[in-house]
């Protein structure tokens, strides 16, 4: 019990409860409060029988010294470059990052990871020892006070913090192929990037007794790749809304340059977005490509008070039905009538999409908001096969969202 407090940071219910009996407070209520300050979070480890309960203590562990760069798990198949969780003080404040630790550590799709212990052979020292190029094996461990690996997902992929001094580095690495993964690397790093910005607000809340911390304070910096043996610096200009294919700048680079694939995985990829987009060709083409252009002039020539809808030709158009071919034209109309894309989980649960449905889009594109609008309503069209204008607009209106769906009706005379 003592030796996984002090190499794996778990104590356990037994060790505590015989610790603190004598201290005339209730145990229970001592490690209720070190959870209420983040310096303990209750996990579920195979470390220890599971009828006890287990709290991770960072903050007891020895500290790590290595290099973050070079010292990970070997054997991955992708790796994104590191990024910087930087302060406006110039350093990590204090406590700040094993509280962060603790924060993730209960994160429902995060576990801790004390599987990642690894050894890899150094020259020996002395004389002899080198001319007989003999070795000598160093102890790498996945979990340290300052240096925490997490598994994230499953199949599981690596996501390690480290306390560098000036920032909190972030690494994810993915150690089985691309092809056999269900979810794209791209999004898991977005979707980390999003865990720890909520864990960041918690622990400023929990570090300013509960006032809203400055956000200010706290930015994330894109470690610049250029060139593997230059300083550490970061990608100038950039914020989450750059897309990959943005060209980028930094300071030992006077030309603009693209996004190596190891940077560009924590961004959204709209030009390929944009073209699949452009795959789906607009209602207009579709129905010209139907031969219907006689319908089309008679719609033209219908008096606007008269009731007949898109086509007489087709079915479908016959009845106001809208399918996967709309949804470009769906899109259109959302945005000239000023939809906040931000509400499209809410539009899609009005819709009758199903929440896990929805929770699967928003892992899926986390962070982009206009691709998780476009992805719900592509499904909406997919499992609604009585999809209309009406529904939508309705649908917008539920989420208060009414001048949207007065320009709905309108501009479809519904």
């Amino acid at each position: 019990r003592w030796y996984l407090l002090r190499n794996k940071g778990i104590l356990v219910q037994q060790l505590y409860q015989e610790v603190w009996q004598s201290s005339g407070i209730d145990p229970e209520e001592i490690i209720e409060l070190l959870v209420h300050f983040r310096l303990a979070a209750q996990v579920q480890t195979e470390l220890y029988d599971s009828r006890f309960k287990q709290y991770f203590l960072p903050a007891v562990l020895p500290g790590y010294t290595g290099d973050p760069n070079t010292e990970v798990r070997p054997g991955y198949k992708l790796r994104a470059s590191p990024v910087h969780i930087t302060f406006s003080t110039g350093h990590v404040p204090p406590g700040f990052f094993t509280r962060l630790a603790t924060a993730i550590a209960i994160n429902p799709n995060v576990e801790l990871n004390f599987e990642n212990d690894y050894a890899y052979a150094v020259p020996a020292s002395g004389f002899f020892n080198r001319l007989l190029h003999r070795t000598s094996e160093v102890e790498i461990k996945s979990i340290y006070r300052n240096r925490v690996c997490f598994s994230y997902g499953h199949p599981s992929d690596d996501f390690v913090l480290t306390d560098v001094n000036e920032a909190i580095q972030v690494d994810v690495l993915r150690y089985v192929p691309e092809s056999s993964h269900p979810v794209p690397f791209k999004a898991v790093c977005q979707r980390i990037l999003k865990i720890l910005d909520e864990c960041c607000q918690k622990v400023e809340e929990t570090l300013h007794h509960g006032h809203h911390a400055d956000q200010s304070s706290r930015k994330v910096q894109y470690v610049c790749q250029c060139s593997p043996s230059s300083d550490v610096h970061y990608i100038q200009d950039i914020d989450a809304e750059k897309t990959s294919s943005d060209p980028v700048y930094c300071k030992m680079e006077r030309c603009p340059r693209r996004l190596t694939d190891e940077e560009s995985v924590w961004f959204n990829d709209n030009m390929l977005q944009e073209r699949q987009l452009q795959e789906i060709p607009p209602l207009e083409d579709i129905t010209i490509k139907d031969d219907h252009k006689s319908a089309i002039q008679k719609i033209d020539s219908t008096p606007k008070d008269s009731p007949t809808q898109i086509s007489e030709s087709n079915d479908d158009q016959h009845k106001g039905i809208l399918t996967i071919k709309n949804l470009v034209d769906i899109i259109r109309v959302l945005e000239k009538g000023y939809f906040q894309s931000k509400k499209w989980f809410d539009l899609g649960l009005y819709l009758g999409l199903i929440h896990n449905d929805l929770k699967t889009i928003e892992d899926n594109y986390p962070r982009d908001a206009k691709r998780c609008l476009r992805e719900c309503l592509a499904k909406w069209l997919t499992d609604d096969i009585e999809a209309t204008w009406d529904k939508l607009a309705i649908a917008a209106g539920e989420v208060g969202e009414t001048s949207v769906a007065e320009y709905i009706r309108s501009s479809k005379e519904l």
